[in-house]
């Protein structure tokens, strides 16, 4: 039985003596509220109107979602569906055939902490001439790295274990995992930008009468300890430039109390810089001494209040 073949932490504690609210575990949005962090097992429709299956501008896509029934690739690493290109017939020669993940971009990314692509793979191809991929895309499909052979970025993200073999035969189930935090700092990705996953199957045009490739338990993690924009009796403020380098300019719009102290936290909770003030309206804090990454920056106002941002650092 082939199912829907055409489908288009962490508790964050407050950092120092800043007061920060305590997102839902493992993932600042919630997992059951929206699909930042989450698992696509292939038995349930949790999440599943991610993972898209174009049939419509590629009538031939071979890719389903459905019990393997081939000869070599004929069982599931959990529960009875996988996705898989075809789930019983040989894949066709001279193909290309793709699914997409979409995501929108969470904590994990934007801080950034953790995030990463996890899985299972079994492959039976013509060695090299047949073959899998899997791309990754910061800023939904403009910008798409080929994690399995990009030299370009691939200092900015790392592979646990062996990188997967896409290619020939696995002789059974494999496990993947892909750590792509550092790419969210790379590419400044915000709060619910869409990141894309993309995974396709090439064939040449010799008919090998072999089974493909297929996937089962493929994690999406995309999550921070609590780090995250808030506020507490919170007033308006600009910071520029962001990223920074040199320096950094925190104002206070014209209906908002004047700045009494700005602090600079690291994503580890220690406090990295300090600034008293006397009830000014604008100031410029120098940054050259900052290490480039990723940090809070607390602005405290004459009156109670308090407003946090993220900032970005690049010297």
């Amino acid at each position: 039985m082939q199912l829907l073949a055409n489908i288009e932490k962490m508790n964050y504690q407050k950092l120092a003596l800043i007061i920060l609210t305590l997102l839902t575990t493992k993932t600042g949005f919630g997992q059951r509220e929206g699909c930042f962090d989450y698992t696509i097992d292939f038995e349930e429709s949790y999440c599943i109107d991610q993972l898209k299956i174009d049939t419509i501008s590629d009538t031939n896509n071979v890719w389903q979602i459905a019990q393997p029934q081939k000869t070599i690739l004929n069982s599931t690493k959990n529960g009875n569906y996988v996705i898989i290109t075809d789930s019983a017939q040989v894949y066709p020669s001279h193909d290309t055939s793709i699914f997409v993940v979409k995501n929108p971009a969470g904590g994990g990314f934007v801080w950034p902490h953790t995030a990463g692509l996890h899985g299972y793979y079994w492959a039976n191809s013509d060695t090299l001439n047949d073959f899998g991929e899997i791309e990754f895309s910061p800023d939904n499909g403009n910008t798409w790295i080929n994690l399995i052979t990009d030299t370009v970025y691939n200092d900015n993200y790392y592979w646990w274990g062996e990188k997967p073999t896409l290619t020939g035969n696995s002789n059974g189930w494999k496990k993947f995992d892909v750590s792509l935090s550092d790419l969210g700092y790379v590419f400044n990705i915000d709060y619910t930008d869409t990141i894309q996953y993309r995974f396709t199957f090439v064939s040449d045009s010799i008919q090998d009468s072999l089974g493909g490739l297929m996937y089962d338990l493929l994690y999406f993690e995309d999550w921070a300890e609590g780090i995250n924009d808030v506020s507490s009796n919170s007033f308006n403020i600009e910071i520029s430039p962001n990223p920074a380098q040199e320096f950094l300019r925190v104002s206070c719009m014209e209906d908002s109390p004047s700045i009494s102290q700005i602090r600079i936290f690291n994503i580890q909770g220690s406090l990295i810089k300090s600034s008293n003030l006397n009830d000014s309206k604008t100031f410029q804090l120098s940054t050259i001494e900052l290490e480039s990454g990723v940090y809070l920056l607390e602005v405290t106002s004459s009156k109670p209040g308090l407003t946090s941002r993220k900032l970005l650092i690049k010297n």
